[in-house]
């Protein structure tokens, strides 16, 4: 049985999830959790809200960073 998910994996890759934290241990736990759960995963990091919208808009050194993924279950 294929899922929504199943579905959006092959059409999008990876799931993209952008984590705004500025502690290196909520980073790391985080980091290993999704290890733990799904390595397909792809956790892209900033410190703050301002390199959060940066990443965002792909500005600067943001430029070439993939949209986060969004989804949503019922």
């Amino acid at each position: 049985m294929e899922t929504n998910m199943d579905t959006n994996k092959e059409m999008q890759g990876p799931m993209q999830i952008l984590l705004v934290e500025d502690s290196p241990g909520d980073v790391r736990l985080t980091l290993e959790s999704f290890r733990e759960a799904n390595p397909d995963v792809r956790l892209h990091l900033t410190p703050d809200g301002a390199e959060a919208m940066a990443f965002l808009r792909r500005e600067g050194s943001h430029a070439d960073s993939p949209r986060p993924s969004l989804s949503c279950s019922t």
